[in-house]
């Protein structure tokens, strides 16, 4: 009767740590996606809110003239 070698055993560890550590990229890479996202969202508010105000400074200006 023959044993059943324990590289097998290794090699389904070797798989469910990989996929494991694969998910694991895939998850920070979403994370750091919605954090860039969110950053961008709040940099384009900004600067519409600057925008905004340097016209309104410049509307006055002229009615002030």
């Amino acid at each position: 009767m023959k044993k059943k070698k324990h590289h097998q055993v290794k090699a389904s560890w070797y798989y469910i740590f990989w996929g494991i550590m694969a998910a694991s990229v895939v998850a920070g890479q979403l994370y750091v996606g919605s954090g860039y996202r969110e950053m961008s969202n709040t940099m384009e508010q900004t600067a519409d809110a600057l925008i905004r105000l340097e016209m309104e400074r410049l509307l006055r200006s002229q009615h002030n003239e």
